[in-house]
């Protein structure tokens, strides 16, 4: 039941690597064009969401989530 779906995988420097509004989608350590692999270090991952509300008063609020996620080749 989730209405909207982003996430965001940004690098220690701030540089936004890969982005997807596709639940389905997983990042696999590649950048946003694929061209190639990041290297292994820590990354900061955003996630935003909303469920679907099945009230009269309309969609819920978003849920922003986010972390560290440490990416070992």
């Amino acid at each position: 039941n989730i209405a909207e779906f982003h996430m965001e995988i940004w690098n220690r420097w701030g540089d936004l690597v890969w982005q997807t509004d596709d639940i389905n989608e997983g990042w696999i350590g590649n950048t946003q064009n694929g061209e190639y692999f990041v290297d292994s270090e820590t990354f900061v991952y955003i996630v935003i969401y909303r469920f679907l509300d099945l009230g009269p008063d309309g969609a819920e609020s978003p849920v922003k989530i986010s972390g560290n996620v440490t990416l070992i080749r």
